[in-house]
């Protein structure tokens, strides 16, 4: 699928205001359905989450034919971060201060514990 990060934020909007889909599916969405990772990691129905105590964030990441993608929603504060790119090889896993600008946890599974792998990214 290509899209636009307008077209994107569009369809975070219509997420939010429940015109997509009822708010009990999109609950249902968002819980932790896997053992967790590292304790801040898991897979809903679509998406992953990131939990901390006051913190939660869905997203997902991905690549396709040379493009990769990052869609996080931050679901305590109406924070939606859309980034688009044609590189690659470009990581899209270093993404701190940007993280750190909005408030948003750093959603890298290597920022927590462990030995920083990051292949289920």
């Amino acid at each position: 699928m290509y899209s636009t990060v307008g077209d994107l934020w569009l369809f975070d909007r219509a997420l939010r205001a429940g015109k997509l889909l009822k708010q009990a599916t999109m609950d249902t969405a968002y819980v932790a359905r896997n053992p967790w990772i590292k304790g801040h990691f898991n897979y809903g129905y679509g998406w992953r989450i990131f939990e901390a105590p006051g913190q939660k964030v869905v997203y997902h990441t991905g690549w396709w034919h040379g493009f990769r993608h990052i869609y996080l929603r931050d679901m305590k504060h109406d924070v939606v971060i859309v980034l688009l790119t044609n590189l690659s090889n470009g990581s899209l896993l270093k993404l701190d201060d940007l993280f750190n600008i909005t408030g948003m946890p750093v959603v890298r599974k290597s920022a927590y514990t462990g030995n920083g792998d990051t292949n289920e990214d």
